[in-house]
């Protein structure tokens, strides 16, 4: 393709519909809207000789030009996406956080002490008691026989009772202190955040003037045709 031939950028892309595919847009863009690009290109620069014939060359620039452009297209493409209401000149937010930190803390030691006397008394008392009869009888015998006659007899009671008893005592003394030793922290963190937002109307445009400029503004912001004048600035010889 000699470089003394002007050719129109549709009769580059029909060439060879890769032409475009160098071209960096804003971050957000689809497919859909960047067909929508090259369409709106190809329709406004159809009829307008291209400052770059030669293919390859022209692809590289135009990624060359995207690029260039790229951070200007983003920030006004953010632009665009501002949600806001085109009748109100003042829009005000107030954001305060207040942070309250309070903590308590409580230690010491408790003391507990025990202490006393056990006594065990055991008293017993034992008796014992003995008690019979002793008899003593005397026996004679005549010179002239063998028989035994009873001469006399004596009876003798006796009894008697032993008691004893005793009492035995048994203490224990005894006493302690137990010491517990505690301490404690409470912390009582807290956080509030106070949101006041105020909008409207301040007085000094009427809400007609803000809505004409609300359209005005809009088909500044129009990113397809942002994109698609600066193209034909750049690569077209406009020239009608």
């Amino acid at each position: 393709m000699s470089r003394g031939v002007r050719l129109s950028v549709l009769g580059l892309y029909k060439f060879n519909n890769a032409l475009f595919n160098e071209m960096k847009l804003p971050t957000g863009f689809s497919s859909q809207d960047r067909e929508t690009i090259i369409g709106n290109i190809l329709s406004e620069c159809a009829e307008l000789e291209c400052l770059f014939p030669d293919w390859d060359y022209c692809q590289t620039m135009i990624g060359l030009w995207s690029k260039f452009n790229q951070p200007t297209w983003e920030r006004i493409y953010r632009a665009s996406l501002a949600d806001y209401n085109p009748i109100e000149n003042y829009n005000r937010t107030e954001i305060e956080t207040i942070e309250t930190d309070k903590s308590e803390t409580h230690s010491g030691n408790d003391t507990r002490k025990t202490s006393g006397k056990d006594t065990n008394n055991v008293t017993a008392t034992t008796t014992e008691t003995h008690s019979g009869t002793d008899s003593e009888t005397n026996s004679i015998t005549a010179y002239d026989s063998n028989t035994l006659y009873v001469h006399d007899k004596a009876d003798l009671e006796h009894g008697e009772q032993i008691t004893s008893g005793g009492n035995t005592e048994s203490s224990v003394n005894y006493g302690k202190n137990d010491t517990f030793t505690h301490g404690e922290k409470i912390v009582n963190d807290d956080t509030i955040t106070r949101n006041n937002h105020t909008s409207g109307n301040i007085g000094i445009t009427t809400s007609q003037q803000m809505l004409e400029q609300e359209i005005e503004v809009s088909a500044k912001l129009n990113m397809f045709s942002i994109i698609c004048d600066s193209f034909k600035e750049r690569f077209c010889i406009l020239v009608y």
